[in-house]
């Protein structure tokens, strides 16, 4: 699932209508665009599902170097330290 999302990630970094279409503002696209070329990628990501016993489960989001992530990461890492 990282995968396909870097994968995601690389079709909008390199396409300007997709840039568009995320309102990624124009300022910020050549930093990202470097950021991307030089693997500046995050390391550690959560992701959300739905899953309703029947179907298969669908991805909601992916979330990854964001403050929350780093509280949440720990809280979970610790309780699976102990374990």
């Amino acid at each position: 699932m990282h995968n396909m999302g870097l994968e995601a990630v690389d079709l909008v970094v390199n396409d300007p209508v997709l840039l568009t279409m995320f309102n990624i503002n124009k300022n910020l696209w050549p930093a990202i665009k470097y950021s991307w070329a030089n693997k500046k990628i995050d390391f550690q990501g959560r992701f959300d599902f739905a899953w309703d016993g029947k179907n298969p489960p669908k991805m909601l989001e992916y979330n990854a170097d964001t403050p929350s992530l780093i509280l949440e990461s720990g809280v979970l890492s610790e309780d699976w330290h102990k374990t």
